[in-house]
């Protein structure tokens, strides 16, 4: 599949509520507050300049240039970016490798998501891409692992109980709480390519839906 297809961000680079623009608008894109980056963790988001802003200051307000992203990935992240010439390398790399955005980029075309959760640079015209992002990112550590084996799992569970539907009162309890959670992150596969059958599809987008309008504020 090609990348995400995230609705266009607004460009009023002249709002006094950029930074408040772009939160919600990468609330509505993932449908939730996610990392950008790691399409995981809903704690401690910060708004990252993806484009540093001690390089690009004209940029530091720029709704197109912020991302929602945990203090993981922004602290490991730091200001790497391969457009300047006093931040192009990383120890071991021998050229600049793009940070992966996932608002330009194909994941898919990046990264294989394995059966233990851990990922895997893909083969290709982005090996290389992958490979670096995999050390600049700590999406290789066991909490990170461990949270996309569990969504596999979940995953894999909610397709075994839609083949059994009709389910019991208790069964359809437990489906419809799994659902809820797996809503809230199943990007990360999609974004992988992860298979994902059309009736779970259209389960978790209603899912999604329902509780983005539960939000508050909404």
């Amino acid at each position: 599949m090609a990348r995400l297809a995230l609705p266009e961000p607004t460009a009023d680079r002249t709002s006094r509520d950029a930074r408040h623009d772009a939160r919600a608008y990468w609330s509505e894109a993932l449908w939730f507050e996610l990392c950008a980056y790691c399409l995981l963790s809903s704690d401690a988001l910060e708004l990252d300049h993806h484009e540093p802003r001690q390089f690009a200051p004209d940029r530091a307000g720029d709704p197109l240039n912020l991302r929602l992203a945990c203090r993981n990935c922004n602290g490991r992240k730091g200001d790497y970016h391969p457009a300047h010439a006093t931040r192009r390398r990383k120890a071991g790399v021998a050229t600049p490798r793009p940070v992966p955005d996932i608002a330009r980029d194909d994941f898919g075309q990046w990264f294989e998501l394995l059966e233990d959760g851990s990922l895997g640079a893909r083969g290709g015209a982005f090996r290389e891409h992958a490979v670096f992002a995999l050390v600049l990112f700590p999406w290789c550590l066991d909490p990170f692992v461990r949270r996309r084996a569990e969504l596999l799992d979940k995953l894999r569970l909610c397709e075994r109980a839609l083949l059994h539907e009709p389910l019991d009162a208790h069964g359809q309890a437990l489906l419809e709480t799994i659902l809820r959670d797996l809503a809230r992150q199943c990007l990360l596969l999609i974004a992988l390519d992860v298979s994902i059958s059309d009736a779970l599809w259209n389960r978790l987008r209603g899912c999604a839906a329902t509780l983005s309008r539960q939000r508050p504020g909404s």
